[in-house]
């Protein structure tokens, strides 16, 4: 039995940039926990706060799976700027080898301009996993 399923998901940030910085957006870099206090092991939610105020205003997450038999499926998922035109492409494929142990491969690309939230030239802007899941 085939099957083929889609999602769209939405991020909105009210207090994001909604037009293009020049420049782009600096990369995002979570503060450090702090050590002590009641919010130990966890960032400061001030600090969180303000490094997302500095983020665009939308990002989107589209999504489509498709299951050509009840052993294989694909994979395309991507995560969308849509006011810097940049992406990041994730395609996977998954097989269910025998009862309980499934094979997983998954391939992603960034793609936008150099400055943009997903610049092609980023580090980590290309690369891949191998994964295995048993359950017993």
């Amino acid at each position: 039995m085939e099957t083929l399923a889609g999602r769209l998901e939405a991020l909105v940030l009210p207090g994001g940039a909604w037009s293009r910085a020049p420049g782009g957006l600096a990369p995002i870099s979570l503060p450090a926990p702090s050590a002590s206090g009641p919010g130990y092991l966890r960032p400061d939610a001030a600090a969180v706060d303000a490094t997302f105020a500095s983020r665009y205003g939308l990002y989107l997450f589209p999504e489509l799976d498709y299951a050509p038999t009840p052993t294989v499926a694909l994979q395309l998922r991507s995560i969308v700027s849509p006011v810097d035109a940049s992406a990041t492409l994730i395609a996977g494929a998954s097989w269910n080898v025998y009862q309980g142990l499934t094979l997983h491969a998954y391939l992603y690309g960034m793609a936008g301009a150099d400055d943009a939230t997903y610049g092609w030239n980023q580090p980590g802007g290309i690369g891949g996993a191998l994964g295995a899941e048993l359950v017993f």
